[in-house]
C-alpha cells in the first residue's frame, strides 16, 4: 500500500505541475493556488506513504494541513500580491507542515 501512496503522490504532483503551467489569463491566481495546494497535498501524500511504510495509521488531517496553510493566506491580499511573501510561506510549509502535521514517522 505504501507503494501505491507514494505513486499517487507523484501523480498528485504531476497534476500540479500541469495546473501550474497552464495557469494563464484571468483564472491565473485561482489555478495558481490551486496548484500549489495540490503540491502541498502530494507532498503529504508522501509522508503518509512513510507511515504506511512502517505500519502505522494515515493521519488524514496531516496530508492537507499545508494546502489548507496556503488556501488560507491566499485570501489576504497583501500575501496575493507579494511574490516574495508567497515564495518564503512555500519554503516554510514544504519541510515543516508535513511532519509537523504527522506528528512523527514513528510515532
Amino acid at each position: 500500500r505504501a507503494l501505491a501512496w507514494w505513486g499517487a503522490a507523484y501523480i498528485v504532483g504531476g497534476f500540479s505541475v500541469a495546473l501550474w503551467s497552464s495557469s494563464r489569463g484571468p483564472q491565473e491566481s485561482l489555478t495558481g493556488d490551486l496548484a500549489h495546494a495540490a503540491l502541498f497535498v502530494a507532498c503529504g501524500m508522501i509522508w503518509s506513504a512513510a507511515r504506511l511504510f512502517h505500519g502505522r495509521d494515515i493521519r488524514w488531517g496531516g496530508m492537507f494541513v499545508g494546502a489548507l496553510v496556503w488556501l488560507g493566506a491566499g485570501h489576504l491580499n497583501s500575501f496575493a500580491e507579494a511574490s516574495s511573501d508567497r515564495v518564503m510561506l512555500a519554503r516554510i510549509i514544504h519541510p515543516i507542515a508535513p511532519p509537523v502535521a504527522q506528528t512523527s514517522v514513528l510515532a
